[in-house]
């Protein structure tokens, strides 16, 4: 009877009310555009790939739910200058013969990645590129500057996995030891950190404000807040592809 008598008198305050339509959904609005924003920096990949991420998260996701074949780690992808790992870097398998792609995936954050498929000759591409945010009317939402890191290598097996590690070559070098560079990765991970935490609360206060005001656009917050949440906390943890060929 409690909970009904506290929602009546929220529902019934004109200042509650206003700053549960005006303040708190005008912060979800923000963290929800603050964490995509977060996210295409974080992802950092040609813009087709972007479309491909979701599909290729829920692929893997119903593939760990209905406990299909595991896919192999085949190796890691690596800056060649430091050795550190790259994590959501593109990896394609092409045709040796065709060059045409076969089957796409990305690294996980531990920077590994795998396929699933039968022997055969192969040639293995990581891509992971640079990107700087244009102007908010900018119908393409990004734009391409240049490309960090590609890396390209034939490959041929027959029954085991290849063990192949993908050296990705970066245009500009830096020192990991230096101070600039330990300030910037210091800062990166502040930012993303707090992207995901404002994210969350942003789905939170929709939360909050549906339970309230039962108000659909909120709901739409609400769904929005954890898909955006999902690719960014899944799809650092999944490797592989479509299921074999």
């Amino acid at each position: 009877m409690q909970v009904f008598s506290l929602l009546d008198t929220i529902r019934t305050s004109p200042q509650l009310l206003h700053f549960i339509e005006q303040d708190l959904t005008s912060w979800s609005f923000v963290g929800l555009a603050f964490g995509f924003a977060v996210l295409l920096i974080e992802i950092r990949l040609p813009l087709k790939y972007y479309w491909e991420l979701p599909i290729f998260t829920l692929r893997n996701f119903f593939r760990r739910v209905i406990l299909r074949k595991e896919i192999p780690i085949w190796g890691y992808c690596l800056d060649s200058e430091t050795s550190q790992i790259i994590p959501l870097a593109a990896v394609e398998l092409l045709d040796a013969d065709s060059k045409e792609v076969i089957k796409t995936t990305f690294s996980n954050r531990l920077g590994q990645y795998g396929f699933l498929v039968r022997s055969g000759k192969f040639i293995l591409r990581a891509i992971k590129n640079h990107y700087e945010m244009p102007p908010i009317f900018d119908p393409e939402n990004i734009k391409l500057l240049q490309v960090d890191e590609s890396y390209a290598l034939p490959i041929e097996f027959e029954k085991e996995s290849p063990q192949v590690n993908l050296k990705l070559q970066p245009l500009e070098k830096y020192d990991p030891l230096s101070p600039a560079f330990q300030a910037k990765h210091f800062f990166k991970t502040f930012a993303l950190n707090f992207a995901n935490g404002f994210l969350i609360l942003s789905i939170l206060f929709a939360l909050f404000a549906w339970w309230l005001l039962t108000d659909p656009l909120y709901g739409v917050i609400i769904a929005v807040g954890v898909v955006f949440l999902f690719i960014k906390l899944y799809i650092l943890e999944t490797v592989g592809t479509a299921a074999s060929s």
